[in-house]
């Protein structure tokens, strides 16, 4: 199969070790609502006070019910990325448990030939780094996909409710961005595989010896 199709099986298997935390989850997904709700009003509030400081008639009063409003939402930010990133761990935590446990009960299935065949530093390198970049995946790097593309909608549609016209202005720059991520996608989808493969070589050859 093409890597985009054997990428998306791999990562279709993974999915599966998330089925029995599905509810963790979805907190996970769902502690991101405070947490963009608090970024998302801060530059709202900064505008509003701006707008206040340059009016005739603007008073010290609604200034400072928006600077406490700004706190209010740094605060919540703040709570929110907490919550958010502890529940990201402990969900990362519970799928490379399962995962560890299946590895373990497979290699007790596996015939002695295979042991034989197979040096047992690329094993103990197996179950170890593959398993490490799988708790990764799952408490960073999707969390912070996840999070990125979640602040990106609602900053699109804050952007599109303010001005439609500025908002179709800085889109225009939507497809170079995208031929440049593609590219450097591909290059360092490549370049992390050589890494890997190095990686994996060099702790094999230490564990052997």
């Amino acid at each position: 199969p093409t890597a985009p199709a054997a990428d998306a099986h791999i990562l279709l298997r993974l999915l599966q070790l998330v089925r029995p935390h599905r509810r963790l989850l979805m907190a996970c997904v769902l502690l991101y609502v405070p947490l963009h709700v608090g970024a998302l009003a801060q530059p709202f509030l900064l505008g509003v006070a701006v707008d206040q400081m340059l009016a005739p008639a603007g008073g010290s009063s609604a200034f400072h019910t928006l600077g406490l409003a700004y706190v209010g939402a740094l605060l919540l930010q703040s709570a929110g990325q907490f919550a958010q990133l502890s529940c990201a761990q402990a969900l990362g935590l519970r799928v490379t448990h399962d995962l560890r446990n299946a590895l373990f009960a497979k290699l007790h299935t596996l015939e002695a030939s295979w042991f034989d065949r197979t040096p047992r530093g690329q094993v103990l390198a197996r179950f170890t780094q593959d398993v490490d970049a799988v708790h990764e995946l799952f408490t960073a790097d999707a969390a912070t996909l996840l999070g990125d593309l979640v602040f990106l909608l609602a900053t699109a549609t804050i952007l599109w409710w303010t001005s439609p016209t500025l908002t179709l202005a800085s889109w225009v720059v939507f497809p170079v961005l995208a031929w440049g991520v593609r590219r450097c996608r591909v290059a360092l989808r490549e370049a992390w595989k050589q890494v890997r493969a190095q990686a994996g070589a060099m702790q094999g050859f230490l564990q052997e010896h």
